[in-house]
């Protein structure tokens, strides 16, 4: 277990750290890595990500579109990333803003457990951080407006 931490403070997300000092970038991969790494034996044998590069949201979108096309995995990313907003936003309103990290892991969870067990692929935010968050509340966004749905039939004929 201790081999493979040191390989996880190393490894950088999305070709970037985190965005805060290498420090904590180690102490929050290493806590990721103990929730997840009891899952990565379910992702043996799924379809990997694509491995073209992605270089604009424009470009991302619709690979992001195709890993969730099931109902399934949105309405987990829907609730997850409500819980999530409400968590912080609570957080913060009550003084208690150190809390807001904790914001992330309704959020997370539910799309990582999404994705493992009724999409069958890597989450993107493994590759793709920033540009994943953005657009989980872009779908949530068309998901409420009850234009998720065609968004995904446009995006599945574009590539045909």
């Amino acid at each position: 277990m201790r081999g493979r931490r040191s390989e996880v403070k190393n490894l950088e997300v999305g070709g970037q750290g985190l965005g805060v000092s290498e420090k904590h970038d180690s102490y929050i991969l290493s806590f990721i890595w103990t929730l997840t790494s009891g899952l990565w034996p379910l992702l043996e044998g799924v379809e990997e990500m694509a491995q073209e590069e992605l270089n604009s949201f424009a470009e991302f979108w619709p690979f992001y579109v195709s890993e969730h096309s099931k109902p399934g995995t949105r309405a987990l990313h829907a609730i997850g990333t409500v819980t999530g907003t409400l968590l912080l936003v609570a957080f913060v309103v009550s003084g208690r803003w150190w809390l807001a990290p904790l914001a992330f892991v309704p959020g997370y969870g539910a799309a990582w457990v999404s994705h493992f067990f009724i999409e069958h692929n890597k989450p993107a935010s493994f590759r793709y951080p920033l540009w994943s968050f953005i657009a989980d509340y872009k779908m949530l966004a068309l998901m409420l407006a009850g234009r998720m749905n065609a968004e995904i039939e446009r995006t599945v004929s574009s590539k045909q």
